[in-house]
């Protein structure tokens, strides 16, 4: 009831501070205002956008003609003939006459182009409610209602018109100017474009990302990954139609990797009944499950017992036939552990590097439930995995931090954005002459013309492996390298931490080494499963259990950190009230069995060893690139 009364305390009628900053893009999906996630995603990715000058270079460096596929073939006429006027077109008409042009020329066999932009997908799917313009499908998976069904897009394409110019173009090619340019509409066309892939990114599986983008009679290709953009020079498509078709004739070709889909990760099919394993192991595990809720227990718990709650979020993440279910591999050493997977109860924040994903995954084999988390971590010297920090901890028998069941680098997945920003700035990468292989059928085939970090690639040696695929042009020379590297001992490491030839297995690639003059960090594809599955803190019942949380948090820091009995030595640097978990747990007391909750310190993946007195302690990654994990807010039990 409103009063005129003054208010009778000095607080009273003062809009209290928020607890937290509050970040747009802290879940991009309940977002008021999609307009503010975009930009807010542009300036994100600021300063992360590579631009390859040649049209040819991109297709030769990332999308090299399989073997056995046919050459594109010569066009006696322009297939872009009704486009000619492009420029003063409207966007609806553009993509009228290209969908049909590449129909009617056949100019991408194996793929379909498919509009999109008349109805988003459904809610379950995307929150956002966006619409990309077309997209390049499978035969069998290209749709008719006008939906852009991004769980099956292969390559999106966005439309945009030049009547007014370059207005609506992302990307600035003018001399002196920055590619990611600041002004308005460039800006908003940006953001959109990030927050398709980053959508995309999110529903699939994938390493990398390409993307079409069509502006007039110009077009850009687009190659997305966890650390940055890499964008051609704006090319008309009708003056030089041979460099969009043969964008398009190899898309065709590639197998699904080569377009950047991550071979570890096996999409699962359903019955005709839209289910399958996933819900018959649910089914069966029902009967095991127990109320979590703190309790002094009268007798134990049935064996092989499941809370409640894990169920439930289990049952959750399949609820939606719509969402794509996954098989994930986990390679640990010489063992493969699989999961199964739907939707994922959490999801990280930020454009592109936001790339956390963790589901309650099914381990079909022992039908049993972990925590898995999907990440890119921070790529280099002396940069420990997470898993192997936990493992230590674990082995300390510390309490209060997850139990790793297994852990690993997923096969050679790495970004390479950052090594590509070395071929115009040094010192990062030394630029070294390109020349065409003797006898070369295409006098545009080359090294990637670079050197990387711990890798030096001939400039005798065409590409013939792509480069998103292996990090890197699979040579002689960067084999030798790469084995040299592996001998190398830093000069001085950080206590506690393996020096980076420890780091990595047998036959493994080497990392980076840091370099605080580059602004784009690289990353690695990694996956983590842990036994615990937890509640987020939220769910604390009254403030003692809440100082009881976070005081197990409070001793198992203490233990890690500043023990000197367990001699550990790490810093967590990431303590966040999203990162204090509750993990329900049987122990012992005078009074028999109790059910009591325990707090879980996790996510250790920004730790760092704490170094001696008289020692200091190394930069290992740029500090603009650091990925701050923001609090669990995806839990959806």
């Amino acid at each position: 009831v409103a009063s005129d009364s003054p208010p009778t305390h000095p607080l009273d009628g003062v809009e209290a501070t928020p607890r937290k900053y509050d970040t747009t893009t802290l879940s991009i999906g309940r977002a008021a205002n999609l307009k503010t996630c975009r930009l807010q995603a542009s300036n994100e990715l600021t300063g992360q956008t590579i631009k390859i000058d040649s049209v040819t270079e991109f297709l030769e460096a990332f999308l090299p003609l399989p073997s056995n596929a046919p050459k594109c073939p010569k066009h006696t006429s322009n297939p872009f003939q009704t486009l000619k006027d492009a420029d003063s077109m409207v966007k609806r008409t553009i993509t009228d006459r290209l969908v049909g042009a590449i129909t009617t020329h056949e100019l991408c066999p194996s793929l379909v182009m498919s509009r999109s932009e008349t109805r988003p997908d459904s809610l379950e799917i995307d929150s956002t409610r966006q619409k990309v313009d077309a997209a390049f499908f499978h035969p069998q998976d290209a749709p008719k209602d006008g939906c852009p069904h991004w769980v099956d897009q292969v390559v999106p394409v966005e439309f945009k018109n030049r009547k007014e110019g370059n207005k609506f173009d992302p990307f600035d090619d003018r001399e002196q100017a920055q590619t990611d340019t600041n002004a308005k509409k460039r800006k908003a066309s940006r953001g959109q474009i990030i927050t398709y892939a980053d959508l995309l990114f999110y529903l699939q599986h994938r390493v990398f990302l390409f993307m079409l983008l069509v502006i007039g009679c110009r077009f850009r290709l687009i190659c997305w990954d966890r650390s940055g953009i890499l964008v051609t020079r704006s090319t008309d498509y009708y003056e030089n139609p041979q460099l969009l078709c043969e964008f398009m004739w190899r898309i065709s070709y590639q197998p699904q990797e080569a377009l950047g889909l991550d071979p570890t990760a096996t999409r699962l099919t359903l019955r005709p009944n839209l289910t399958n394993e996933m819900d018959d192991v649910l089914d069966e595990l029902r009967k095991l499950a127990v109320d979590q809720i703190p309790r002094t227990l009268d007798e134990p718990l049935p064996e092989g017992y499941i809370f409640q709650y894990v169920l439930d979020m289990f049952a959750e993440s399949i609820r939606c036939p719509e969402f794509p279910r996954y098989e994930l591999r986990i390679t640990d050493g010489e063992n493969t552990h699989k999961f199964l997977v739907g939707k994922p109860a959490y999801r990280g924040s930020g454009a592109l590097r936001g790339c956390v994903r963790g589901w309650v995954a099914l381990d079909l084999e022992k039908k049993r439930f972990v925590w898995l988390k999907d990440t890119w971590r921070p790529w280099g010297e002396s940069i420990e995995k997470e898993g192997d920090v936990l493992l230590r901890l674990n082995e300390a028998h510390i309490e209060g931090v997850p139990t790793v069941v297994c852990h690993g680098d997923v096969e050679e997945q790495v970004t390479v954005t950052a090594t590509w920003w070395g071929r115009e700035t040094a010192p990062r990468c030394e630029p070294t002459p390109t020349t065409p292989p003797t006898g070369s059928a295409s006098p545009c085939t080359t090294s990637l013309g670079f050197v990387s970090t711990g890798a030096r690639v001939s400039n005798t040696v065409p590409v013939t492996e792509n480069p998103l695929l292996d990090g890197g042009s699979q040579t002689a020379d960067v084999l030798e390298t790469r084995n040299n590297e592996k001998k190398r001992k830093r000069d001085s490491p950080e206590p506690g931490v393996p020096d980076a030839s420890s780091q990595t297995g047998e036959g493994d690639i080497t990392p980076p080494r840091f370099r605080a003059d580059c602004p784009l960090q690289d990353y690695r594809h990694y996956r983590l499963a842990v036994k615990e599955v937890f509640l987020p803190l939220k769910k604390f019942q009254d403030a003692r259990q809440l100082v009881g949380l976070v005081m197990d948090c409070i001793v198992a820091h203490y233990d890690a950190a500043a023990s000197d009995e367990l001699k550990i030595h790490v810093l967590h640097r990431n303590i966040t009230d999203g990162h204090i978990m509750i993990c329900p747990k049987i122990v012992s007391t005078e009074q028999g069995l109790e059910l009591i909750w325990k707090g879980l310190l996790i996510d250790w993946e920004l730790s760092k060893p704490i170094v001696g007195p008289n020692e200091r302690s190394q930069a290992r990654q740029a500090m603009c690139c650091v990925r701050i994990a923001l609090p669990l807010r995806c839990c959806t039990y």
